[in-house]
């Protein structure tokens, strides 16, 4: 739920309106793909018209529409996430979010299925001042700042590379995916407006699609994180906070996270070792 709060002279006081829901894309389901902007589950979540959203709100909405290439391949692909931007005039406006998720960690790939985008929020796009942010707590706008909110898509459901040819250029056509991504998430090439059947069959012999039995796929930002971060690494680190006053568990944490990994980019760390951190740490707090 993305909020705004702005000064309302007339009443002298703010003024606070929910601008959007922000749905991500529905995964995709045995048979069936994922719903474009809306989670199947949130169904009842209903946008608001951007012409009723300037009307109540001085705002403007600078583009709403789903975003191409954010769904997770697969043989029954997810769902398109969705985009916008809107642009405040008045001075003192505070956005706030709530639920914001997948900007980091990809939503899951099922059966076989890839893993979609992320979702990503930007302050003045495509500008000399853009700047991509992280989940919003609290963020203060200028008179003339666009914030731009963009959720993640909904993960594939089955091979990538047993999706139908003829469905994968509907998505071209109406602008959902881009021809490169349709050669390179599906081994789909295209001539003009069609399927080159020749080039598309030699294509996908030639790559590498998922097992149709592969559980879930996490995306690759995901794998490297749990390259540096193992499972058994991941539960010594949560013994050693959990050993801790609960007043020192969050400092900690930042800190001795940091430290980490940090060293797991260049090699693996070992639990020793982060004992071996800890100690370190725990001398520069001043605890014995």
């Amino acid at each position: 739920m993305v909020a705004l709060s702005l000064p309302d002279p007339e009443a002298g006081r703010r003024h606070v309106t929910v601008i959007e829901p922000m749905i991500g894309g529905g995964g995709g389901r045995p048979g069936r793909d994922g719903v474009d902007g809306c989670d199947a589950s949130l169904g009842f979540l209903k946008t608001t018209p951007a012409e009723t959203l300037e009307a109540e709100v001085p705002i403007v909405v600078r583009r709403y529409h789903l975003v191409p290439n954010s769904a997770g391949p697969g043989r029954f692909r997810g769902g398109f996430g969705v985009r916008l931007d809107f642009q405040v005039f008045r001075p003192e406006g505070i956005v706030t979010a709530r639920g914001m998720e997948r900007l980091r960690f990809a939503p899951w790939g099922v059966s076989g299925g890839s893993a979609a985008a992320t979702g990503s929020v930007v302050l003045n796009p495509d500008t000399a001042d853009e700047r991509p942010l992280s989940k919003i707590d609290v963020l203060s706008l200028e008179p003339g700042d666009v914030l731009s909110v963009r959720t993640p898509g909904g993960g594939g459901h089955g091979d990538r590379f047993q999706r139908p040819p003829a469905r994968v250029l509907d998505d071209v056509v109406a602008g959902l995916i881009s021809r490169e991504h349709a050669r390179d998430a599906y081994g789909v090439v295209l001539r003009g407006d069609r399927v080159d059947e020749e080039a598309t069959a030699a294509l996908r012999r030639s790559g590498t699609g998922a097992a149709a039995d592969a559980p879930f796929d996490f995306g690759l930002v995901r794998r490297e994180h749990e390259r540096r971060w193992p499972a058994a690494l991941q539960d010594a680190f949560i013994e050693l906070l959990m050993g801790l006053p609960a007043p020192y568990r969050a400092y900690v944490r930042r800190k001795l996270y940091a430290r980490v990994d940090a060293l797991a980019a260049q090699r693996p760390v070992t639990a020793d070792e982060l004992v071996g951190l800890w100690h370190n740490l725990r001398g520069s707090m001043g605890l014995k």
